[in-house]
């Protein structure tokens, strides 16, 4: 990058950052996350870091044009980071009710979403009545989740799990193995 793009870009990420950030609707506590894509925080529930926690990856796609979302959308909902993850760019993590834990050294992917709820209901009588089914999600330490995977509720991800890329965790995944698919599934032992 020449000078007059490096100012550029200096700019208009801070501009984003501090635009998501006044929208924020959410709070959060503990230590600081280091953000270099915009996050927006939202709900009235926890939302808390326990260490150093990094959001966006310059060298990625969708650096410029997405942001993370962040939301712990019961008052009783909580979503705990443990220390040294990063979240490579456009991650959505929602607690509909109950607890989201985010382990120490994990590594997320590209457009990856971390969901505790259905947020619907399937019967379409009570398809918008709470409440919604939902599961506590538990990922572990030293995980690594590859680009566009989903996580759904009730899920427990073991220790250095390797999650392959577009996968759909729908089940616990035990720790030291690879899984991938739809549903995600065991393939290899660690």
């Amino acid at each position: 990058m020449n000078l007059l793009q490096r100012l550029y870009h200096g700019i208009y990420i801070r501009f984003r950052k501090w635009h998501y950030k006044f929208i924020s609707q959410g709070k959060y506590t503990g230590v600081k996350p280091s953000i270099g894509q915009p996050v927006l925080f939202s709900g009235p529930g926890t939302i808390h870091f326990e260490g150093l926690c990094f959001f966006g990856v310059f060298t990625s796609p969708g650096f410029y044009s997405t942001y993370g979302y962040i939301e712990a959308r019961g008052k009783t909902s909580k979503i705990i980071f443990g220390d040294s993850t990063i979240f490579n760019n456009n991650c959505q993590i929602i607690a509909g009710e109950g607890m989201i834990r985010v382990g120490n050294q994990c590594r997320i992917g590209l457009n990856c979403s971390i969901l505790n709820s259905d947020f619907h209901n399937i019967d379409p009588a009570t398809r918008d009545t709470p409440p919604f089914p939902s599961g506590d999600i538990t990922i572990g330490n030293n995980i690594y989740i590859g680009n566009n995977v989903t996580i759904l509720k009730g899920v427990t991800i073991g220790d250095n799990v390797t999650i392959g890329i577009g996968s759909v965790v729908t089940r616990d995944i035990p720790a030291n193995c690879i899984a991938a698919g739809i549903p995600a599934r065991v393939i290899k032992q660690i």
